[in-house]
This record gives structure tokens, C-alpha cells and sequence, in this order.
């Protein structure tokens, strides 16, 4: 039994908008060891990705004809023998100028690459633990975002110095909305994010249904879940310590 990984960590709960100071911590979250401190996995994360990128190629790339495709009469160009040359079949033939193409780029391949539940499971857990170790995974309970503003979003981002390539991981709306105007901003629902928008994001504010959407997505078994439930801290949590 690993100790460091059955015991649960303690992030402090933050929020995105407040009358007074921004991110108040007066609370905090508590978060499964076997999900949020992983060991790294390179070679876990490495899979995701490819398989990511891989599946998402749209099959544009260059596209020629064979020797079947290619328009014309298929009927043979001279005798078989008598002629003093070598044999010679159709004019669609790869070795004639004009004729098909052998083994050229053709744009039905399915780049599709399959990617096993439990290695994306692994992957979260990998790319979630490494945030919170980095200090740049931010759990808030609401955005309390009245009206999807985007100018109002992007002062409290920017006063926060989180304009630089931040992922929102919630079913928020209004983040959505008042986010979608901002290049550096993702939004994202748990439902949508994987593996590689997690690693190319430089920071991560999921709120806290989100993170038990994401806790029941990766747990394979049913008894792997733990609900986020929000508990009175007696002192401030030093993102040092997490």
C-alpha cells in the first residue's frame, strides 16, 4: 500500500471574483492521493498525446491516382511479341509518362490512433498531479460572473496574471461566453478535456463540480471516486506545501 497515494490532499479553494481581494482562501478541497499525486509518467503522457493529435488530422494530404483511377483506354498498346520490344500493358502503367502513380500519398488513411481507457485514465491522473505539484492547478467553487462580459473577465484575468494561456475547466456558461474572445483563454466542460489540453495550458481553474465530474470520469471503479466536499480550514494552505 502506497501511504503517499491513498492519503488526500488539501488545495485551497479560491475565488475568481470578490468584492474586496480576488482570490480569498478560507477554505479548502480535499483531493484523492490515487488521482491528484501521481508519480510522472512520461511514456504515459507521451501515448495521450499522440493519440490525441493523431486522431484529430483531418486526412488532408496529398492524393494521386494509380494506374486504375487514371482516365484512358485500359486496352494493351502492342502484341505481346513479335515486336522486338519489351512487354507492355496499358498507357495507365506507373512506368509510362502520364500513366498512375505507384505508391504515392493517398488521403484515405484513417489516422485514427486507439487509445486504451486505463492509459487515459493514467494520463489525467498524471497530467492533474503534475499541475497541482507546479502550483498551477486553482480550484474556485463559482465564477459568480453575473453577465458574460468579456472585458470584465479579462481585467479580473489580467489583475490575476492569468492571461497567459489558462485552461477553465467548468460547465459555466458565462465563462464560456465571456471567454471565448480572449486568444489566450480556453474554456473547456469536463466532459471535453483531455490529456493534451491539460499539458498545454500554463494554468488550470476548474471549479468544484468539475473536479467531481473529472474524479468520476478517471476512477474506473466505482469505489475509486471521492467527492470533493468543501471544509472549514482552521489556517491558510501554503500552495508551497501542497
Amino acid at each position: 500500500m502506497n501511504l503517499v497515494r491513498d492519503t488526500l490532499l488539501h488545495i485551497p479553494l479560491k475565488h475568481l471574483f470578490h468584492p474586496k481581494t480576488g482570490f480569498v482562501e478560507k477554505q479548502v478541497v480535499p483531493l484523492p492521493g490515487n488521482i491528484f499525486n501521481v508519480p510522472l509518467r512520461r511514456d504515459i503522457l507521451h501515448s495521450c498525446v499522440r493519440s490525441f493529435l493523431l486522431s484529430n488530422r483531418d486526412g488532408s494530404i496529398a492524393h494521386v491516382k494509380n494506374r486504375h483511377e487514371v482516365a484512358g483506354s485500359h486496352r494493351k498498346q502492342r502484341p505481346q511479341k513479335g515486336t522486338g520490344h519489351s512487354r507492355m500493358g496499358t498507357k495507365q502503367s506507373p512506368l509510362l509518362v502520364g500513366g498512375g502513380q505507384a505508391h504515392g500519398p493517398r488521403n484515405t488513411r484513417n489516422w485514427t490512433r486507439k487509445l486504451n481507457k486505463k492509459v487515459w485514465s493514467m494520463g489525467m491522473k498524471v497530467a492533474l498531479s503534475d499541475k497541482i505539484r507546479s502550483a498551477q492547478l486553482m480550484a474556485i467553487n463559482q465564477s459568480n460572473l453575473d453577465i458574460p462580459s468579456t472585458n470584465k473577465l479579462c481585467k479580473q484575468l489580467s489583475n490575476l496574471k492569468l492571461l497567459d494561456r489558462t485552461l477553465f475547466i467548468t460547465d459555466d456558461s458565462l465563462i464560456h461566453l465571456a471567454s471565448r474572445n480572449i486568444p489566450t483563454i480556453d474554456s473547456l466542460s469536463p466532459e471535453d478535456v483531455h490529456v493534451y489540453d491539460i499539458l498545454r495550458s500554463k494554468n488550470l481553474v476548474v471549479d468544484i463540480d468539475a473536479l467531481n465530474l473529472l474524479q468520476s470520469k478517471i476512477s474506473l471503479n466505482a469505489g475509486d471516486s471521492v467527492d470533493v466536499e468543501l471544509t472549514d480550514s482552521p489556517r491558510l494552505v501554503d500552495n508551497a506545501h501542497l
